[in-house]
């Protein structure tokens, strides 16, 4: 629906959801260098969640 009401407002095409798959995985990749690299200089407590994205994203990638 969001996606229908951007392309309507903006005047553009729909994004598919094939391309939407796509960016939301950059995003999670994107999340995830943040989440490793703070774990290292920051806050150990990201290191937990950043094993479990790393191991979703795996998954995900393996899958495609």
């Amino acid at each position: 629906r969001v996606l229908d009401t951007y392309a309507e407002v903006s005047g553009t095409d729909r994004i598919s959801s094939a391309i939407m798959s796509v960016l939301w995985a950059l995003r999670d990749l994107e999340a995830l260098t943040w989440m490793l690299q703070i774990k290292e200089e920051r806050d150990p407590a990201f290191r937990e969640g950043a094993q479990e994205l790393l191991s979703q994203t795996l998954a995900t990638a393996s899958d495609g």
